[in-house]
């Protein structure tokens, strides 16, 4: 078999119409599907094995699974294969059963499984079992062995390695057509079975009649052929065969010679005793006629009284021969209706019969009545159900919508919460930023008046430093004035120029520490402020109110809605499924009824012929019974042998007068 084109519709991943043309990848050598994991490759050996078996390739997919999920609801799910097989060329189309819009109002309708193969001249068939067996019948082998040696599938290869020899023994038998030989090898041994069974049966025959015959005394040759026959095996027997067949045939000659003596012998003792036999019968006669005549004299003399009383009697019952005569003619007219009574007795069986038939279609037919009424019940209840449950579609719909509603809006509100909870750690978060900030900036206060104090007094020390070494008349080096009136006196406990360059140092560290934790409060400042704004805004969006302190109490409003709403869903979804349920039931019902009616309607029809065949077989009976003497054959028989017997008791009587 070789792939010629594969369409695939609406199959696994594939939500459209896919085509693959083997044709363009040549016809010599295997095709290699090759891929990522999820690529579809298994898709592919899915589809031409479901294709060409109606089957997966997987023991693990099932044909319910074939259906895309990605697929346009309108979509339909079907496999087309076009392939060589031999000289022949093929197509076989199938979809699977599956779920689609129903053409006519809402809801779904199953999609039955369906397939299709047309033949190389054009020859369709279209049911499923007829496809099944066409395939197979074609391949020559079925799905299991299809998916082992047709396809190397993900390590499918190695079940047929792994398989066991009668299971690889029967797959190369199809593959190759060697059925032939292993049914001759299988006829052959049969045969030679029988065989050796018959000759068994024939050894056993021989000895038998070997063990039966007797071989004259004097023939010690016969006797020893005759007891080795008896003694060996079956092999030996063929052996003996030739030697104990001339000594059978020497046996039968001589007893068919002693035989032939024996019968000439009988026949000569037959004759003779005929002979004395017709000798002792004539004088047996002779002495028997001798004994009658004298007895006869004697009886003579004796009955003659007898005789006189006998004529009496005899005159007597000669008188009653008119009455044997007029039951002669009773009996005559009787038999002469035999025909009649026979007819009766078949109306009669016929009434019987068609009595009973009435009975049993009468009972049939209340059965099914009451079956009918039952099922009427039974569709006017669906049918009432399905009127509740008319609004079951939309209700789902307009409560999976609310759900969906309600389900984005707690989501929305617990975020909104986790934002609050965001929103109160920046806020801590600028708390401890802005503590920060005024011990810093204290700080910094603190370390620049400490700077400008050791600054001041360092300067008045340099004055007085200055004014130390200045003279009367010299010129000051600060101002140039040579009059000193107020020279600057030295300070007590000034600083060091080192201890005053620390002290900035220490003072302009304080300031940037200052400076850094202003611009820190500042941006927690500002991303809290930005924060702020966002939780007031969702929440007056979602509360109607920049408070969030509803916010829990609205979060485990939402929660009981959704537990409300699912509860609601759960309920209207098992309203669903019941009527679908229901659109399934009843048309079935709607077929029962149907059938149920048309079976009613021939019981109606064959009750009403029976009941008319019944009044017919009455009627006629009713008018036999008219031109009839007795009710049935029996009294009739009765009778007859009643008059019969009076009738012969005066035959019996004339009789016995006339002998006597």
């Amino acid at each position: 078999m070789r792939p010629l084109k594969l369409t695939m519709s609406a199959f696994g991943p594939y939500a459209g119409r896919t085509e693959i043309d083997f044709e363009k990848l040549g016809t010599a050598g295997l095709y290699l599907i090759t891929g990522d994991t999820g690529a579809g490759k298994t898709t592919l050996f899915d589809a031409i094995t479901f294709a060409l078996y109606g089957e997966p390739s997987g023991d693990n997919r099932e044909t319910v699974m074939l259906r895309s999920k990605y697929a346009d609801r309108t979509t339909p799910t079907e496999v087309e294969l076009v392939f060589s097989c031999g000289e022949k060329e093929y197509r076989v189309r199938r979809n699977p059963e599956y779920d689609r819009p129903k053409a006519r109002g809402e809801g779904f309708t199953t999609e039955k499984a369906g397939a299709e193969l047309i033949f190389d001249d054009g020859h369709v068939i279209t049911k499923l079992k007829e496809v099944n067996s066409a395939m197979i019948e074609i391949l020559g082998i079925d799905r299991g062995q299809f998916t082992r040696i047709a396809m190397i599938a993900q390590g499918d290869f190695l079940k047929l390695l792994l398989a066991s020899t009668d299971e690889r023994k029967r797959i190369f038998r199809k593959i190759f057509h060697t059925d032939l030989y292993s049914r001759l090898q299988e006829r052959l041994k049969e045969e030679n079975s029988h065989l050796r069974s018959q000759h068994r049966q024939a050894v056993a025959g021989i000895r038998q009649y070997a063990e039966g015959i007797v071989a004259p005394g004097d023939d010690e040759k016969a006797v020893e052929i005759l007891e080795k026959i008896s003694t060996c095996s079956g092999e030996e027997a063929a052996v003996w065969s030739g030697e104990a067949q001339e000594m059978l045939e020497h046996l039968i000659d001589s007893d068919r010679q002693t035989q032939q003596e024996l019968i000439s012998r009988e026949k000569r003792l037959d004759e003779e005793i005929g002979s004395l036999d017709r000798e002792l019968t004539r004088a047996m006669e002779l002495e028997k006629a001798a004994r009658l005549r004298s007895e006869s004299e004697r009886a003579l003399e004796t009955e003659k009284p007898r005789l006189e009383q006998l004529e009496r009697i005899f005159h007597e019952t000669e008188k009653r021969m008119p009455e044997a005569q007029q039951l002669t003619k009773e009996i005559a007219a009787v038999e002469a209706q035999k025909d009649d009574y026979d007819k009766l007795e078949e109306k009669l069986r016929m009434l019987k019969a068609a009595q009973r038939d009435v009975e049993e279609l009468s009972e049939k037919l209340e059965r099914k009545k009451e079956a009918e009424r039952m099922l009427r019940d039974r569709a006017a209840a669906l049918d009432e159900e399905m009127e509740r449950l008319a609004g079951a579609d939309s209700e789902k719909t307009i409560l999976t919508a609310r759900r969906s509603q309600a389900e984005d809006r707690s989501g929305e509100l617990k975020q909104l919460s986790a934002d609050v909870v965001s929103l109160k750690a920046v806020e801590k978060e600028l708390s401890s930023a802005q503590r920060q900030y005024m011990e810093a900036e204290k700080n910094a206060v603190v370390m620049k008046e400490k700077y400008e104090t050791m600054n001041r007094a360092y300067l008045h020390q340099q004055a007085g430093i200055l004014a130390s070494g200045m003279e009367a008349g010299q010129p000051c080096p600060v101002c140039g004035s040579t009059s000193h009136p107020h020279p600057a006196s030295l300070p007590d406990g000034a600083p060091t120029k080192e201890e005053l360059e620390f002290s900035k140092e220490a003072s302009e560290r304080a300031e940037e520490k200052r400076r850094m934790y202003s611009e820190k409060s500042g941006r927690i400042k500002g991303a809290f402020e930005e924060k702020k704004t966002a939780v007031e805004r969702k929440a007056q969006e979602l509360l109607k109110s920049p408070a969030a302190e509803i916010l829990d109490e609205e979060i485990r409003r939402q929660s009981q809605l959704l537990e409300e709403l699912d509860g609601q869903l759960k309920a209207v979804e098992a309203q669903v499924s019941r009527k679908a349920a229901i659109e399934k039931e009843r048309p079935r019902l709607t077929k029962e009824l149907d059938e149920m009616g048309a079976e009613i309607r021939s019981l109606t029809d064959r009750l009403t012929h029976r009941a008319a065949e019944e009044m017919a077989a009455s009627e006629q009976a009713d008018a036999l019974r008219k031109t009839l003497k007795y009710d049935s054959r029996d009294k009739a028989d009765e009778a007859v042998a009643a008059m019969e017997k009076k009738r012969e008791d005066i035959e019996s009587a004339v009789r016995e007068t006339r002998k006597a």
